[in-house]
């Protein structure tokens, strides 16, 4: 399992593989859901997390098409799962 953790504007952020899914989560203090908001910039193939309009973290993400999974919210922790898109290939053996 890989793993990155970074500082994105003062705010914890680890990525790691688990089974077919790659796992965002982002420790974001003092935020209400209805702060924040996430989306896919497809120029860049980055999810971007925003918390009042203000981006706080960019991140790349390990394939050109993706779905989201599950996206969960919690005492300031946002964690996004996605997993490749229906029409792509991961080039792994399945």
């Amino acid at each position: 399992m890989k793993t990155r953790q970074a500082k994105a504007v003062n705010h914890l952020l680890d990525t790691r593989f688990e089974e077919h899914e790659f796992v965002i989560t982002a420790d974001i203090p003092d935020t209400k859901k209805d702060d924040l908001a996430a989306g896919i910039d497809l120029n860049t193939n980055k999810l971007v997390i925003k918390k009042n309009e203000t981006v706080v973290a960019r991140v790349p993400l390990p394939w050109d098409l993706v779905e989201p999974t599950r996206v969960w919210f919690h005492n300031d922790v946002l964690e996004i799962r996605v997993q490749i898109g229906a029409h792509q290939d991961d080039g792994h053996d399945k």
